[in-house]
């Protein structure tokens, strides 16, 4: 699965540089909030167990046609989670703080509507992969608050899959305003010590595009 991953970002950033001599490419900048959390594979967290994070990317998107669009990034983004560790005497909070440098891929499709159009506005639904380096890992105890390195237990990479919708504001120097919805599902194990714990993660960005 790790290896699919690979070769089918690698295919959507080959892609992406071989069409740019007919294709219309657009930078921006975002920004965005993170509720993360490190769960197994297939679940999804309970209330108690997210985190908030934080997002800061640039991003490249390259226009295929006018309704394919393929878009890299690069983001400084914090992930982690909220779970309890089992001791010999009682149960504490653990938070957990995972901070990479994340690489997207994402193919994009354009819903052409008219009344979208008219108001100026555009809407798109994408999914993608991601390649992420880890920068730092922490390991916070909120019993007595304190902190504990935990990147040589860490591995040192992460990737998975990526679902999303962009609503984008036209503006008349043909650049854009837009918010963007991402769920990202991690598909590597996030440290070496818990056998099953994968990075999961809601976000919502705004950005400008010129």
């Amino acid at each position: 699965m790790k290896q699919s991953i690979k070769l089918l970002m690698g295919i959507l950033i080959l892609t992406s540089i071989t069409v740019t001599s007919n294709a219309q490419i657009k930078f921006g900048l975002k920004e965005g909030l993170n509720i993360g959390t490190q769960s197994e594979l297939g679940l999804l967290w309970k209330a108690d167990e997210i985190k908030l994070g934080h997002t800061l990317g640039i991003l490249a998107e390259y226009k295929l046609n006018n309704y394919f669009y393929v878009q890299t990034e690069f983001n400084y983004q914090e992930n982690g989670g909220i779970y309890k560790l089992n001791g010999t005497s009682e149960s504490k909070s653990i938070i957990a703080e995972y901070n990479y440098y994340n690489i997207p891929a994402i193919l994009k499709f354009v819903l052409n509507d008219e009344t979208l159009k008219n108001n100026n506005l555009s809407l798109s639904l994408y999914s993608g992969v991601y390649y992420s380096y880890l920068k730092s890992a922490q390991i916070e105890y909120e019993k007595n608050n304190t902190m504990t390195d935990f990147y040589n237990e860490s591995k040192n990479s992460d990737s998975g899959a990526i679902l999303g919708l962009e609503l984008a504001f036209n503006l008349k120097t043909e650049s854009e305003l837009f918010i963007d919805f991402r769920y990202t599902m991690g598909l590597s194990k996030v440290n070496s010590i818990e056998n099953d714990l994968r990075n999961k993660l809601v976000g919502i960005s705004v950005g400008y595009k010129l």
